[in-house]
């Protein structure tokens, strides 16, 4: 499994992060890949929650919670990459305070790709990178919705909520 972290601070307390980011549906309003993500089960957030994130290109992924802890994180296991070439997916998601009011929210994400060698080079060359800069600008996309109440739309426009 290829690994990788993004941190960012984000300019508000831990409790409103925390908010934002455990409502699992609504994943949507801070990604702008993500079009829409209803949930697919019934349970909005904790253990067992499921989503499926339709992309503005069309894409679908579908999504499971694990390892939930309130108020500090969990985990998603990407169970069907939709377009994505990649096997299996799992992303912690934590937040934790900071200093003066701001909170610092953690990505830490492993991934199998597909395709045997290929996907393996392909992962080191690519894909980690291309993955780093999607959640940097989801933790983006997330302090920007903190400040402004505006939702991140296609290529990170911001749309009026």
């Amino acid at each position: 499994m290829h690994e990788l972290t993004v941190s960012k601070t984000i300019d508000a307390p831990k409790t409103q992060v925390w908010d934002i980011i455990k409502d699992f549906g609504s994943i949507y309003k801070i990604h702008p890949l993500i079009e829409s993500s209803p949930i697919t089960n019934g349970t909005p957030y904790g253990d067992g929650a499921e989503r499926t994130c339709v992309m503005y290109n069309g894409g679908e992924i579908r999504e499971r919670v694990f390892d939930y802890i309130e108020g500090e994180k969990y985990t998603v296991e990407v169970y069907d990459p939709g377009p994505f070439p990649i096997e299996k997916s799992l992303v912690t998601i934590s937040v934790s305070e900071a200093k003066d009011q701001k909170s610092t929210l953690i990505f830490d994400m492993k991934f199998k790709p597909k395709f045997g060698v290929v996907g393996k080079v392909m992962a080191s060359v690519v894909m980690k990178k291309q993955f780093e800069n999607i959640l940097t600008q989801v933790a983006d996309g997330l302090n920007t919705h903190l400040k402004t109440g505006k939702l991140i739309g296609k290529k990170g426009v911001l749309v009026a909520a």
